[in-house]
């Protein structure tokens, strides 16, 4: 379990919340947060609700967001462009 925290410029607390899995890499983007864990990328809001996903490839070590909803995700041999697709409701 994790706990993900989000400050203002200043310093002040804007939200936090738990994520349950491994946070391979995080990036905050457009008041969003994209998440990779393991082969899995998520697309948060500020209560950590899941607002999209995607499935990237094996052995992910850090991704780049380069748009709304879409993440570069880099490996040690290559780089695939993912866009995420909206969460299904439940």
């Amino acid at each position: 379990d994790n706990k993900i925290t989000v400050f203002s410029k200043t310093g002040k607390l804007k939200y936090e919340f738990e994520f349950k899995g491994i946070i391979s890499d995080i990036r905050l983007f457009g008041g969003h947060i994209y998440c990779m864990s393991d082969t899995e990328i998520y697309l948060l809001g500020s209560d950590g609700t899941v607002l999209r996903t995607a499935t990237c490839g094996f052995g992910g070590v850090a991704l780049t967001v380069t748009g709304t909803n879409t993440v570069c995700v880099i490996t040690d041999n290559k780089i695939e462009k993912i866009k995420l697709e909206e969460e299904a409701a439940k």
